[in-house]
Formats: structure tokens, sequence, C-alpha cells
């Protein structure tokens, strides 16, 4: 659809309207990071030139083979190395989810590599290329990569069923596993029993959905009434006690709530459809969240500071409540910043 939609643009009478992206000399940028580098000190990159929610990596660009063959021709004696580094996350697009950073064995420039890129023309281009072939498989072991959506589900799910209840995974270890059950899966995806093991899971799978409840629910779901009613009043009683406590910094941190679901959503939804990479575009909405909430918390903490500034300062004269008289004898400054920190603390109790 998306094709067709382009080549109607593309063949309209009245012509179409374009823009042309001006060549960038990227000469500068490569001599600082040879600078940089020849100082020892290092640099991060993100090979694949661009943000996505894939389940799987995108073609790495040609930068990084560049920057590690030309700082080493230039200075032979560098020893540089790239060290592969994966960042799995377990729900991206939330505040506050949990990530584990996994870095792998380090990869040595070869020196035949460099000698061939300093012959330049087609030596050098195959030289970048063997050399991107070697730090995407580095990445690979460090990072989580299945063809589709339906396979990591899959996969997950299979992982969750593996674990014994009694043993409990840190998340480099569930990181770890689950990148295990990848390399199996993907072995040996074609065999009679791996096929029939993934059709159980996913029937599996879809009876979670359909009652409405998670794996580790299971087990733990078979009480009889007497005992489900008790643990339901329990989960009552906590829920009304931790609700007062997080009601204040829920209140407060409302407006952040609402305007970073509604942008991030609006933004996710104009880069699906601009994209042919994205799933979901839930990289979108985590980068939007936090570019909102950077701007957005500190400037609502101030208004809330300011604002309970100005109603100290005019109290009216009647009001003699100690808590008041105690504020309204501390200097505008410091019952801004006051004001301030106690936003902070009652956001960070609600969460």
């Amino acid at each position: 659809m998306r094709e067709l939609a382009a080549l109607e643009l593309l063949t309209k009478a009245e012509g179409t309207e374009f823009k042309i992206v001006p060549p960038v000399n990227q000469d500068d940028m490569y001599h600082a990071v040879y600078d940089r580098l020849s100082r020892g000190e290092c640099i991060g990159i993100f090979p694949e030139g661009g943000s996505h929610d894939r389940t799987q990596m995108l073609p790495l660009k040609a930068g990084a083979t560049i920057m590690a063959l030309g700082a080493t021709a230039a200075n032979p004696g560098l020893g540089l190395k790239i060290v592969p580094t994966g960042l799995n996350y377990f729900h991206p697009s939330k505040f506050r989810s949990r990530a584990v950073i996994d870095f792998g064995e380090p990869i040595d420039v070869p020196a035949e590599l460099v000698e061939r890129y300093r012959q330049g023309g087609d030596a050098k281009r195959q030289a970048c290329d063997e050399f991107l072939q070697t730090i995407a498989e580095g990445l690979k072991q460090v990072t989580l990569n299945t063809p589709d959506l339906e396979t990591l589900r899959l996969v997950q799910a299979g992982r969750r069923l593996y674990r014994p209840t009694q043993h409990t995974l840190t998340m480099a270890q569930q990181v770890e596993l689950t990148r295990r059950f990848i390399k199996g899966y993907n072995t040996y995806r074609d065999m009679p029993e791996v096929r029939d093991l993934r059709d159980r899971i996913a029937h599996y799978n879809a009876q979670l959905r359909y009652y409405g409840i998670r794996d580790h629910q299971v087990d733990s779901m078979r009480i009889g009434r007497p005992q489900a009613g008790a643990l339901f009043a329990w989960r009552v009683l906590w829920l009304l006690l931790m609700g007062l406590v997080a009601l204040p910094g829920l209140a407060i941190n409302m407006p952040v709530l609402v305007i970073t679901a509604v942008v991030s959503k609006r933004k996710a939804r104009a880069a699906l459809a601009a994209s042919s990479v994205k799933v979901r575009a839930r990289d979108v909405i985590a980068t939007w969240k936090i570019l909102i909430a950077l701007v957005l918390v500190p400037l609502l903490y101030s208004v809330y500071a300011i604002l309970l500034v100005v109603c100290v300062r005019h109290a009216p004269a009647w009001t003699n409540a100690d808590t008041v008289m105690r504020l309204a004898s501390m200097s505008p400054v410091a019952l801004y910043l006051w004001a301030w920190a106690l936003a902070a603390f009652m956001s960070y109790t609600a969460l």
C-alpha cells in the first residue's frame, strides 16, 4: 500500500514537491574521532544508525569500521579494541523499567584489514565489509535477535515455563537464558518435537490472554474461597493504604502523566507512518516521554513552589497555624527550595 501511494505521488500531472539533502562532509567528525582515540580515550557509537523497536538488529552502518580501521592506520601502535555492548530492555516504553547492559568480548582490529584499508578503493571497501561482519557477530552475542515479534513472545514464554519455581533469576540471567533459548529454537525449529512444543506454547499464551492472567499467576491461583476472600480483603486494605501514601505525588504529577501519554502516542503514530523499520514505534514513545518529562517536571515543580511562596507570604492575617507561621518566617528563597524538595519527595513516594 505504501509503495502504491508513493507511485501515485510521483506520477501526478502537476508534479510532486521534494526535498534535497545536501552532502555532508564528515571529515571533521572522523578527524575528531581519530584524535580522541589516539589520546587513549574512547567513544560510544550506535552502529545501526537509528532508533527502532524491531526484534532484530538493523544492518550496521560502515562508520564504526572506518573509525576503527582509519585510527589504526594512522597510528599502528594504538592497540584499539571494540567492545560490543548490548542494551536489553524489559519494558522500554515505561518509566523506571529495567534494563540489562551486557558487555561482550573485546574485538581486536586485524592488521591485515588495516593494510587493505590503506590501499583504498575496492580493497578498502572489502576490509570495511569484513570488519563490519565481525562487529555484527559480536553484537549478536550480547543482544536478543529474533525473526519476528511472535518468535520473541514464544521464546519468552518457553523461558518462563522452563525456569524452576523455586529459583529466582537475576535480570542478567534472564537475558542470557532467553538468548540461549533463541539460539536453540533457531537451530531446531524444524524438528517435529519443536513444532509441536511451539504450537502448545502458543495455545497456552492464548489461554492466558483469554483469562486475563499472567504466567506466574497460574499456580498461585489454586486457592479456595475462604483464602481467596481473605486475600482480596488484605489486598484492598493494602491498596487503600498505599493509595493514601501515593495520592499526593500522583496528584501533583498528573499533568505530566497525561501530557506525556498523549504527546508520545501521537508522535509514535506519526513516526510509524513515516518509517519502514518500526513495528509499534515504542522507541519513539520512550524518547518523547523522557524529553517531555525533562522539561515539564522541573517547570511544574517550580510553579508549585512559587505558588506556595505566594500563598504563605499573602496568607490572611487571621491565619495563626503553627506550620504557616514557621513557613512565613523562612526567606522566600529557602521556602522555594523547601517546596521544590517537598514536591520531589512526594513524587518519589508515589513511584
